[in-house]
């Protein structure tokens, strides 16, 4: 399933803030409507990850892969079928993190950070075109109250917004694990 548009996309992402997994997300389209939700699977040390439409229909998988040097992420179709393999670069300044395609080392995007961690740039790793860009929204109430992340994302035309919210919920999961949440 592919969530392309011919014209840019903007997107909230919200970590909920009570759930037991910790892990869980909504995605609100521009005009405030749920679009996705990420379910996080409770008590796994794997950090997994359902991204489900607006009507409950998993759409992608995302789960840590552990037995690597740096954090591992990958993200699948439902039917097991790896789409994109997330690596975090250690010891930077800043978070960087490759996104190969499949389980291959064919290097398909670059999510670079601030200095924060929170706000990334969606790099193409052949063109350098911005694909994405994602902020955190810092006068979210909840997360004032609660701790709980939201970010505002953009999305270019013709790209896949599915996967690149699953992204989002990587790098936020990814920082989450860095700062001990």
């Amino acid at each position: 399933m592919n969530f392309t548009f011919p014209h840019p996309t903007h997107w909230v992402v919200t970590e909920k803030t009570m759930s037991l997994t910790g892990n869980d997300f909504v995605v609100k389209d521009g005009h405030g409507q749920v679009v996705f939700r990420g379910k996080g699977k409770t008590l796994s040390l794997s950090d997994q990850i359902t991204l489900e439409n607006a009507h409950g229909h998993p759409v992608l998988g995302i789960k840590k892969e552990h037995m690597h040097i740096h954090p591992t992420y990958v993200i699948s179709t439902m039917d097991g079928k790896p789409l994109v393999t997330c690596q975090a670069k250690i010891m930077t300044l800043k978070p960087q993190v490759k996104v190969f395609k499949g389980d291959s080392k064919d290097l398909m995007l670059r999510l670079e950070g601030n200095f924060t961690g929170r706000n990334f740039k969606f790099v193409d790793a052949t063109t350098n075109a911005n694909l994405a860009f994602s902020h955190e929204k810092h006068s979210n109430i909840s997360g004032i109250m609660f701790g709980s992340d939201e970010y505002v994302i953009e999305v270019a035309p013709h790209v896949d917004s599915a996967l690149m919210m699953a992204l989002v919920m990587v790098m936020d999961t990814m920082q989450d694990n860095n700062h001990g949440k």
